[in-house]
């Protein structure tokens, strides 16, 4: 609309000064040509375009002022020009020119130097132009060059990246290239010869031209040819129509009209001037606005914390066992514990500072580590994803396997907020790792085996509330002596609240145990604690010495030295698609407590859980124990044609055993304590545990 609108002013611009133009009928007296008579007169005008190569479709206003001439032989001019380009943005140019007109071999000579500006809407590009130019009134010659001045190549600021690559770290910090949008500013040397083609009568004429341009700039360098047509009418009016190729732009039709005024000798009769001279005043014929190509750039970016908006610091360690390396990528420290020490003088609160641990050649740490609050001890042997501005990464190196995960051979302490992964702790004497009254960390992808006691012990007993607890995919064998040995204390992973404590949000899953001295996996409250929000799920425990997932409630923790008490309360636990190849070698398998897969004990205290999906290879006699006050919720459990036995123990007052959406093609025995059958083979849902 804009364009067409600003194409329909200069056709009205023009035919009003036509029609003003007019020669009233009558006689006059020709008048002698003098020097005053061939006096360049300013020139001013307008014109439209389309787009072409690296260009917009404009508009502009144009003026040509003469600042000297010596009349039929010289002018200097300065050309002004101001454009309306696409996108609502400007554009300028400043011209100083120098023609001489040779009579003898009638033509014009001339050059120019120019200055240009335009906004592209995200940027604004400066240019320095010059050129040569011989015109007369049978063929033309134009040699321009264009260079850009000041900052040639511009990031579109704002623009969101386009894609991201080159994953890497450099010093302490995680980067990755950025593939932004970027505005360049090409370079350009054209040049083109033609001539008239036709005179078009009283009228005009139709001049042709053919040429080479040359575009430079960023990853941009092409040759184009350029041919184009040029109408003119009484010495005014241009019609222009140009087709241009080259491999960068590819094939552009450019039309342009324009309109203009003045610019000829004064007062002399068009057949008494050469028609070469009366081009003297032409505007200089060259790309009026700055070629700017749309292209890309990769940009170095630092991974941040989203969650702090800083940048991620990483901490790394060879593992060699030396005191080399300052802990950059390229000259890593050679012990953990440096790493640590380092991680944890670098902020107050430490949430942006990862220790990443490769291999190496070190076989022992015997060290024992602690874990400063929000520090993440990471090694390269599992994938370790972290978050950024960009999303969830993989870090580079990681994933390289377990063969990979770096030895330590002391007690792992957690602290508040931390991540432990991916190493080989064994040989430990005492608990392989420790948690005690911190909250929302991590242990995954670990292999914890050989310890003297506790595999993983994690819980609180100082009367606060911890939780988002997560011990996922790690692998714990031969824990407090094996299977067989004689203490009855160790699990391979517990977690319990004492002391008036609170434990939520805790998440046991996919962890293979096998040769546990007590109870695979256990978890608890006493001492008029709470244990609530617990999920226990895809576990694979084996080979223990009593249960194979134990809850208990005022239950005597013997690993602790807690005895029963009273007051406590177990709710909301799902424990769901564990596979659990029988049950303790200890005792008897009919004794109670013992020998037995899942295990709910309870003194006087409710328990409130889930079990589903649960598979029992081999099972013994006793598949669930409990007591008192016990409250079950059985859901989407499969039990075969062998029936399940639940044993609940206590007398007549159990609150509650609720089933739903079971499919029991075997009958399912609760002992409460006589035995009773519960459920049919697809028993009715009924309310859900509270």
């Amino acid at each position: 609309m804009k364009f067409t609108s600003c194409l329909s002013l200069l056709l009205w611009l023009g035919l009003t000064a036509t029609a003003g133009a007019q020669v009233p009928n009558g006689d006059a007296a020709a008048p002698s040509t003098t020097a005053t008579d061939l006096t360049i007169t300013p020139r001013i005008g307008g014109s439209v375009s389309t787009s072409g190569s690296g260009t917009p479709r404009f508009t502009q206003l144009e003026a040509l002022v003469p600042v000297w001439q010596d009349p039929g032989s010289a002018l200097t001019f300065v050309e002004a020009r101001l454009l309306w380009l696409d996108y609502a943005t400007l554009g300028t140019n400043l011209v100083l020119g120098q023609r001489f007109f040779d009579a003898a071999g009638d033509r014009l000579l001339g050059g120019y130097l120019a200055y240009d500006t335009r906004d592209t809407g995200n940027n604004r590009f400066h240019q320095i132009g010059l050129g040569f130019e011989r015109l007369s009134d049978t063929w033309d010659l134009r040699l321009n060059g264009s260079f850009p001045v000041g900052d040639a190549e511009q990031s579109v600021g704002g623009a969101a990246a386009l894609g991201t690559s080159n994953l890497r770290f450099e010093r302490n910090f995680l980067l990755f290239d950025e593939t932004r949008p970027l505005e360049v500013a090409l370079r350009s040397i054209d040049g083109e010869a033609g001539g008239k083609i036709t005179e078009l009568g009283d009228f005009g004429e139709l001049r042709g031209y053919g040429g080479l341009y040359w575009l430079d700039g960023g990853e941009t360098s092409v040759v184009g040819w350029r041919a184009r047509l040029e109408a003119r009418a009484q010495e005014r009016y241009t019609l222009g129509l140009a087709v241009q190729d080259d491999n960068r732009f590819g094939t552009n039709v450019v039309f342009q009209f324009g309109v203009s005024f003045g610019g000829l000798p004064q007062g002399v009769p068009r057949e008494e001037v050469s028609p070469t001279y009366r081009r003297a005043g032409d505007f200089v014929a060259r790309n009026d606005t700055i070629v700017v190509d749309e292209q890309t750039e990769a940009v170095a970016t630092t991974a941040r914390n989203p969650a702090t908006g800083e940048p991620w610091t990483f901490q790394h360690v060879g593992n060699t066992g030396g005191s080399e390396g300052d802990g950059t990528f390229e000259n890593p420290f050679g012990t953990v514990a440096a790493g640590i020490g380092a991680a944890d003088s670098n902020g107050t609160d430490n949430q942006n500072e990862i220790v990443y641990v490769q291999f190496g050649n070190n076989p022992t740490n015997p060290a024992a580590i602690t874990i400063p609050d929000n520090i993440q001890l990471l090694s390269i042997a599992p994938i370790q994803t972290i978050n950024t501005q960009l999303g969830t990464v993989q870090l580079p190196l990681s994933g390289a396997g377990t063969s990979q995960r770096p030895q330590l051979n002391a007690t792992v302490t957690m602290g508040n907020g931390t991540v432990l992964s991916g190493f080989d702790i064994n040989n430990v004497a005492g608990n392989g790792v420790f948690a005690a009254n911190v909250t929302g960390y991590t242990i995954a992808e670990n292999t914890i085996r050989t310890t003297t006691d506790y595999g993983i012990r994690a819980g609180v007993d100082d009367g606060s509330s911890i939780g988002g607890i997560t011990i996922q995919n790690n692998t714990l064998s031969d824990i407090g002596g094996g299977s067989g040995s004689t203490q009855n204390r160790f699990d391979a992973i517990f977690v319990g609240a004492s002391g008036g404590s609170t434990i939520t949000d805790v998440t046991i899953a996919g962890n293979t145990i096998s040769n546990v001295d007590n109870d695979g996996i256990a978890i608890g409250a006493t001492q008029a604690s709470t244990f609530s929000r617990g999920i226990i799920t895809g576990n694979t425990v084996s080979n223990v010495g009593r249960f194979g997932i134990g809850v208990g409630v005022d239950s005597p923790i013997p690993g602790l030295g807690l005895g029963a008490a009273a007051g406590s309360n177990v709710a909301n636990v799902q424990i769901t698609s564990n596979t659990l190849d029988g049950g303790g070698q200890k005792a008897n398998a009919g004794a109670l407590g013992a020998n037995v897969g899942i295990a709910v004990q309870s003194a006087t205290s409710q328990v409130c859980f889930d079990l589903a999906s649960n598979t029992l290879i081999n099972p013994p006699a006793l598949g669930l124990v409990g007591v008192p006050n016990l409250q079950i919720f059985l859901q989407n459990g499969v039990v075969g044609p062998v029936p399940g036995n639940f044993d609940i123990v206590g007398g007549n007052n159990v609150a509650a055993i609720q089933s739903r959406n079971n499919n029991f093609t075997g009958a399912v025995q609760m002992y409460i304590p006589v035995p009773a059958v519960l459920g049919d083979p697809n028993s009715n849902s009924v309310a859900s545990c509270p």
